[in-house]
């Protein structure tokens, strides 16, 4: 396989290119992709409050913008999300997240995504 490159304004207004009134997000890696993961570049709008957590996949998010609060529902542990921050949240993990400001996060899923998840906690 060749190297190859994505940019983030290739995928707006394509199927990967998510938008709606709680987040925005790029797709830049799917399963069709065979790189084994799935990548996202996702921005969070301020003042969202929703529960994520996959039953299929491990989430990990690295925070390049913004300030979130996420907590753990299991332990009710929570832990303030800021530029420099990365959690691991293991398949079937439920965590509430809580953006104080528009929040941007570079997310890495394994196995990959096939493309239509949506993260939200019940919503697979």
């Amino acid at each position: 396989m060749p190297i190859r490159v994505i940019r983030k304004s290739d995928l707006a207004g394509t199927a990967r290119h998510v938008c709606n009134d709680t987040y925005e997000t790029f797709r830049f890696l799917l399963k069709p992709d065979g790189a084994g993961v799935t990548i996202t570049d996702i921005v969070l709008n301020p003042g969202i409050e929703a529960d994520y957590g996959y039953d299929g996949h491990v989430e990990m998010a690295y925070c390049i913008e913004g300030r979130a609060k996420l907590t753990d529902l299991a332990t009710g542990i929570g832990e303030v999300i800021e530029p420099g921050a990365l959690w691991i949240a293991p398949m079937g993990a439920r965590f509430r997240f809580v953006a104080e400001t528009q929040t941007r996060l570079i997310c890495v899923f394994t196995p990959p995504f096939d493309g239509g998840e949506t993260g939200f906690a019940g919503d697979q």
